[in-house]
């Protein structure tokens, strides 16, 4: 479970172990994991606010070498199933300071 932050309120966001394993796993017996910024998942987070979010989260090694640090890829208003009220408008706007992507009402980044 992670929290979309920023713009003033927050989205869980909910992506389950077997989808990170079968979408970053590279090889379980070495414990190879993909931190690559274009393997991401698609994920729908919850509504809040009166809107909801699917967002496209990427995975890499926080500075300590072991914690896992959830980014900020893309983001479009809406779920999955919304594409005729929110057509396929993903936004890449990249923050100046951090040089992530933040969503069009400002979630940037992610708490777990």
């Amino acid at each position: 479970e992670l929290s979309l932050m920023g713009g003033g309120h927050q989205h869980i966001c909910y992506i389950s172990g077997s989808r990170v394993r079968s979408a970053w796993l590279i090889d379980f017996d070495t414990n190879q994991w993909n931190t690559d910024r274009d393997s991401y998942v698609d994920v729908d987070c919850e509504e809040r606010n009166g809107h909801s979010h699917q967002v496209r989260i990427w995975r890499e090694y926080d500075t300590d070498g072991v914690t896992w640090k959830y980014n900020l890829r893309d983001c479009r208003f809406g779920t999955a199933s919304d594409k005729a009220t929110y057509p396929d408008d993903w936004a890449r706007v990249m923050d100046d300071t951090t040089g992530l992507a933040v969503c069009e009402d400002n979630h940037g980044y992610f708490d777990r």
